[in-house]
C-alpha cells in the first residue's frame, strides 16, 4: 500500500491554482483514503455529477482538505513505507465536519509574512449594501469610490443616483470574491495557501502549523440563521475504518 505524492515534474493547472506543491501527498477523496494508481484517480472525477470533491492532502505535519471541482492532473511520485505509515496514521487522526459546513478559504501573504485570509463564497450583503460589505471586508479605497459616485449622482439628479445605487449593486454581487481577491494583490499580498474548512478560525490554526511566523488577524464566525441544509455527500471519519 502506499499513496500519490505530488512529483516535481509537473503540477497540472487545477492543483496549481490551490497551491498545491511538489510533495504534498494525497491521503483522501471525500473523506476515504486512496492508495490506488492514477488510472483509477483518474476514474475519480469522471463523474461530474459528483462535483466537487473534497480532497485531504498531507504537507509536512499539516493535513488538510481542499475542494477540487475539476479532475486532479498531475505527475506523482509513489511514498516511500516510512511516508506510508506516516500519512496513514495523519489520516486516521483526522477529522471531518459536515459536508455543508465546509467554505473554501484563500490566505494571501506578503513578503513581511502578513496574511490576508478570503472566504470564496457569495454574500448577499454585497449586492444590497456595497458600502457596509466593503467595510466589513476592510475594502476602503473601493468604499471610498462608491460614496463618490452616490455624492456626485445624488448632486446631479435623484433619478441618476438610484440608477447608480442599483448598478455598483449589481456589479459588487457580482465581483466581490474578485474585488477581495484584487485588494488583497493591491496591497502586494499573494496567494500562499488554499483550504476548504468550517471556520476562518480553523484556517489560522493550519497557518500556524504550517508557518507559525505568519501574522494573521481572524475573527470569530457570526451565528447566522440556520441554513437551508445542502447535504450531498456523507464523509467518513478515517479512524471508524482505520483500524
Amino acid at each position: 500500500m502506499s499513496f500519490l505524492k505530488i512529483s516535481s515534474v509537473r503540477i497540472g493547472e487545477a492543483a496549481r491554482k490551490r497551491k498545491i506543491r511538489s510533495g504534498d501527498i494525497l491521503l483522501a477523496i471525500d473523506g476515504y483514503m486512496f492508495t490506488q494508481d492514477t488510472k483509477e484517480l483518474k476514474k475519480k472525477f469522471e463523474d461530474k455529477s459528483q462535483a466537487p470533491w473534497l480532497l485531504t492532502f498531507k504537507r509536512g505535519e499539516l493535513v488538510f482538505d481542499v475542494f477540487f471541482d475539476e479532475a486532479l492532473k498531475s505527475d506523482f511520485d509513489i511514498t516511500t513505507v516510512e511516508e506510508t505509515e506516516d500519512a496513514t496514521a495523519a489520516l486516521k487522526k483526522h477529522k471531518y465536519a459536515a459536508w455543508q459546513d465546509y467554505k473554501t478559504y484563500e490566505v494571501y501573504r506578503d513578503i513581511y509574512k502578513k496574511a490576508e485570509i478570503v472566504e470564496v463564497t457569495q454574500d448577499p450583503v454585497a449586492g444590497y449594501v456595497p458600502p457596509i460589505w466593503m467595510l466589513q471586508n476592510k475594502l476602503y479605497y473601493p468604499f471610498a469610490s462608491v460614496m463618490i459616485i452616490y455624492g456626485i449622482t445624488f448632486v446631479s439628479s435623484i433619478w441618476l443616483c438610484l440608477l447608480a445605487v442599483v448598478l455598483v449593486g449589481v456589479y459588487t454581487h457580482r465581483a466581490q470574491i474578485s474585488l477581495k481577491r484584487s485588494y488583497c494583490l493591491f496591497d502586494e499580498k499573494f496567494l500562499w495557501f488554499v483550504t476548504a474548512v468550517p471556520s476562518e478560525l480553523s484556517v489560522v490554526e493550519k497557518i500556524m502549523i504550517l508557518d507559525p511566523d505568519t501574522k494573521c488577524k481572524h475573527k470569530l464566525d457570526k451565528k447566522e440563521g440556520s441554513p437551508e441544509p445542502k447535504l450531498t455527500k456523507v464523509l467518513p471519519q478515517p479512524a471508524d475504518y482505520l483500524t
